[in-house]
Formats: structure tokens, C-alpha cells, sequence
């Protein structure tokens, strides 16, 4: 009562899961015709995200929740890769709605210098926080108990991974750091090294430098004839002009 139908908040809500149904069907009819996108529609109706973000706790914390049904964070940084072709919107208890960027499992280091993966996670950029589920930790074998204030998880070999105690909220999180890896490594060589130290000097003059002893400190070291990507851009007034014209 009080208000009209075309404004009703029921009404409204129906009408947009009838599109997003629609927009659904259409999408994945799509995605199989293709066979190289996968669109995907999460259904969170038990999880709310408000009682998450009222944390202020550091991006390392992750919650236990037996509510939520996928594994999700909004932390890209979590992630060596993404498989972007994995899209699609999550719809939480508030009736709030975001989208699913990716899928990836992430490499988190133990308590004794050991790893685990923890498989099929969403990357979700608009979620705040980092989210667990119970369910999906047992269908991999992991062996949950929750006595007094405390949640125990086990894996498959009975080995303990992770003792979370009860919050005020009654939420469980815990701490969990991801392995950080250097994917590449550059290590330049002496005569680089010292061209950069000396504010990109000209080869010459550090030949010089380096033969009559002008440095304290400077090795006599063989000058590269590499060329320096930072002094040509550094020294780059124009671009070069065309050899040819389109007219």
C-alpha cells in the first residue's frame, strides 16, 4: 500500500530477474556456440557482503563462511594468472549485484613453509572481501570441526591448515599469506650497471674513466657496445619522418 504499481519494489525486482534470465540464456547460447567464453550466474542469497567489509583487518584476512557456495576475492593481486573468460554476476542477500572479471586457483604458503592451492576461485574487483566456503574446502577432502570458539580445518591427510578462532559477529577468519614469486628476473651486465651509475655517461667516456683511473672505485671493466633503451628515449626530440606519404 501507498504506492503505484509501476513503482512497486516487488514488481520492479521480478521484472529485472525476468531480463537477467533472458540476458542469461542469450549469453550462454552464445558462449556454446563459441566454445572460448564461459558466462557464469552466482547465486549468494545466504552471504552479505556488509558483514565482511565492517573489518579492519588487513587484505591478508580471509573468512570461513559455510553460507557461501564459490570461493571469491576482489584481490587481482592473490592471482599468478586470471582466466578472463570466465565472466558473468554474483547476487548477494542484499540483492546487491556485481560482476565475476576470472577464475584461478591461488598459492598460499603454510604455517611450516609449505604450499597449498586453494582450487576455483572467482575474481570479483567490486567485493571488498576475501571469502572461504566451508562446503567447497570439502568436496576437495578437507576435514572441518568446530568445537567451543574454535573452526579447525584438516586436509585429506589429516595435517592441520588452519585454526581460526570465533569473532564477536560470529564469523571465523584467519590470516593466510599467497605465494609471491618473481616471474622474471633481468640482471643486467657490469658495463650496464656502471653506465647507469654514472647517469648514462657515454661509452666513451667511461672507457676513458675506466683506463685512466679518473673513478675511485670504478673496475676496469670491458664497456658493451649494448645500446641503452633510456638514453635514446631520453634523447629522442621527434619522431623520425616517413619514408613514404599515403597520398
Amino acid at each position: 500500500m501507498g504506492h503505484f504499481a509501476s513503482v512497486c519494489p516487488d514488481r520492479l525486482l521480478k521484472l529485472q530477474i525476468t531480463t537477467e534470465t533472458k540476458e542469461k540464456d542469450d549469453a550462454t547460447h552464445e558462449a556454446e556456440e563459441l566454445m572460448m567464453h564461459k558466462v557464469v550466474y552466482l547465486n549468494e542469497k545466504n552471504v552479505n557482503p556488509l558483514d565482511f567489509e565492517t573489518s579492519s583487518d588487513n587484505d591478508k584476512v580471509w573468512y570461513l563462511d559455510n553460507r557461501a557456495s564459490n570461493h571469491m576475492t576482489g584481490n587481482q593481486r592473490y592471482f599468478k594468472s586470471i582466466d578472463e573468460s570466465i565472466t558473468g554476476k554474483v547476487r548477494f542477500g542484499d540483492d546487491s549485484r556485481i560482476d565475476i572479471k576470472g577464475k584461478w586457483p591461488i598459492l598460499f604458503l603454510t604455517k611450516d613453509g609449505g604450499k597449498k592451492i586453494l582450487a576455483d576461485v572467482y575474481y570479483i574487483p567490486d567485493l571488498k572481501s576475501n571469502i572461504i566456503t566451508l562446503g567447497q574446502a570439502t568436496e576437495s577432502g578437507c576435514d572441518i570441526r568446530m568445537k567451543e570458539d574454535y573452526l579447525t580445518l584438516q586436509d585429506k591427510d589429516g595435517k592441520l591448515i588452519v585454526t581460526a578462532k570465533r569473532s564477536k559477529n560470529r564469523l571465523y577468519k584467519v590470516t593466510m599469506d599467497s605465494n609471491e614469486e618473481c616471474l622474471q628476473l633481468s640482471v643486467p651486465s657490469e658495463s650496464a650497471r656502471w653506465h647507469a651509475r654514472l647517469g648514462h655517461i657515454g661509452r666513451e667516456a667511461m672507457r676513458l674513466m675506466a683506463n685512466k683511473e679518473f673513478v675511485y672505485g670504478l673496475p676496469k671493466i670491458e664497456i658493451d657496445k649494448e645500446t641503452s633503451p633510456n638514453c635514446l628515449l631520453g634523447k629522442q626530440a621527434r619522431h623520425t619522418f616517413p619514408k613514404t606519404t599515403s597520398y
